[in-house]
């Protein structure tokens, strides 16, 4: 998957958890009802971290 395919299905998982995400130098945040949390963005790409860190919030 392209890095603008990737950008685009993460903006659209964390819609749909109601979340806003970024990615700032390798690290994905996201901020929720509950605050801000990060998230390292590894081997496994964008949307492991955010479903990661979902669980988190």
């Amino acid at each position: 998957m392209s890095k603008r395919g990737q950008m685009a299905a993460l903006a659209l998982a964390a819609r749909r958890k109601d979340l806003e995400a970024f990615l700032v130098g390798g690290r994905l945040y996201l901020r929720g009802p509950r605050g801000l949390t990060q998230a390292r963005v590894g081997k496994r790409g964008p949307l492991a971290a955010l479903e990661r860190a979902a669980r988190r919030l």
